[in-house]
């Protein structure tokens, strides 16, 4: 692997660089020496198990002259405990890696973390989810997406993490209609959906979005889903990037009509960076609804 964090959960990753000194400043936990040598130890950005980054002194076989990051099978102190099934589900486990299909267990101690991180971060994950869409969601989507992950018990997905909570929420959810969500001007989704002649576009209290309303008495149809949550790994087999697709449509199956398209790149520090503001100013309504729903 080509990147590594310093603290499990949604927290920012680093590539595995020369700038590792810095960041780290060789000190332990990092940088420990065990029967006179260095060796360095970081938190894997798949599956927040311990790493081994190896090559960062010298040329190694595997990688030559350049640093790369390993899982190791053994828990490091101050740094991750080890976990079998967190490895074998980690996209960084191996090259031939294929995303499982399974569930984990709600008694893993790992699903209690994401049930209450989703209780402290309801609002960040739907403003990053928002973000990524150029929509503003209604109260009454916000509420029924977070019933969906409860219904399918989405938080045991085996390719959650807390890092892309956001993406697998609108995932786990069904289609839903466009209908009183808002939209991002001067966007390509704006411009897609402003040539339906379906559509109402109407100003809103944020100027720099719109409401969609209906144009008459006629039924609209349109909706929004995501979909297709999945990873791409380097020729290399070093990096791996993570993605899902997102996309407007109008008409039923097998007819389905696509409005607008958009392969969306999850980006983990984005969200990591997100949940480390300080002065945050939390909307507490939409905690509470993760509260409602949760609780």
């Amino acid at each position: 692997m080509d990147r590594y964090k310093l603290i499990r959960g949604a927290h920012q990753t680093y590539p595995i660089d020369s700038s590792l000194s810095k960041i780290t400043g060789e000190k332990r936990p990092y940088f420990v020496v065990i029967r006179g040598r260095t060796r360095i130890y970081a938190v894997c950005p798949g599956c927040d198990g311990p790493i081994q980054i190896c090559g960062y002194f010298k040329n190694t076989e595997e990688a030559g002259r350049k640093p790369y990051g390993r899982h190791v099978p053994h828990s490091v102190p101050e740094i991750a405990e080890y976990d079998e099934a967190d490895y074998e589900n980690c996209p960084y486990s191996n090259r031939f890696w294929t995303a499982p299909s399974r569930k984990i267990s709600n008694d893993n101690s790992k699903v209690k973390e994401i049930k209450e991180f989703i209780l402290q971060n309801y609002d960040r994950i739907i403003y990053v989810l928002e973000k990524s869409c150029d929509l503003k969601f209604s109260g009454k989507a916000i509420l029924g997406m977070l019933e969906m992950y409860i219904d399918n018990e989405a938080w045991t997905y085996r390719n959650t993490r807390k890092h892309n909570i956001p993406w697998i929420l609108g995932e786990a959810d069904v289609a839903r209609y466009l209908l009183g969500q808002k939209v991002k001007k001067d966007t390509l989704l704006y411009e897609a959906i402003s040539k339906e002649k379906s559509v109402l576009l109407s100003e809103c209290k944020d100027p720099n979005y719109v409401r969609v309303s209906k144009d008459g008495k006629q039924f609209m149809p349109i909706m929004f889903h995501f979909y297709h949550h999945y990873f791409i790994r380097s020729e290399d087999g070093e990096h791996v990037d993570e993605y899902i697709e997102f996309a407007v449509i109008d008409g039923e199956a097998p007819n389905i009509r696509t409005i607008y398209h958009k392969t969306i790149k999850i980006d983990q520090n984005y969200f990591a960076n997100i949940c480390e503001i300080k002065d945050w100013k939390q909307k507490q309504w939409i905690l509470d609804i993760a509260k409602d729903v949760i609780i």
